[in-house]
């Protein structure tokens, strides 16, 4: 296991602690400040910066989907500054994949984009 996915999936649990408690504003902070993020049904149009992603996951929690686990796959470093993880999830309302396009900012390992499905 290298040293980049202890990395990355230490990551996916800080999301999931923040995520599984409400904690919008923390899970909001695990993106960078451009980040974009295209659930099922976005259709191109997505949510953008993290204010809009606050948003949404606010709009996850009020809609009572808890018990988020992520699984951490194949994590690919394709640049100094960005890592690709291909994964899958799991919650109180099914399982699915995501892939998240991370991006080193200031030292720390941000999601930047990221894309899942139901």
């Amino acid at each position: 296991m290298s040293e980049l996915f202890k990395v990355i999936d230490s990551n996916n649990r800080t999301f999931e602690e923040h995520v599984n408690k409400g904690d919008t504003s923390g899970t909001a902070a695990l993106y960078t400040t451009d980040s974009s993020l295209y659930p099922p049904g976005a259709q191109g149009k997505g949510f953008h910066g993290r204010e809009e992603i606050k948003k949404f996951w606010q709009g996850v929690w009020d809609a009572n989907i808890k018990n988020f686990k992520l699984n951490t796959g194949k994590v690919t470093q394709i640049a100094d500054d960005v890592v690709l993880e291909e994964s899958t999830y799991q919650n109180s309302s099914g399982t699915g994949s995501y892939i998240v396009i991370w991006k080193k900012v200031d030292g720390h390992w941000s999601l930047w984009k990221d894309i899942f499905n139901a």
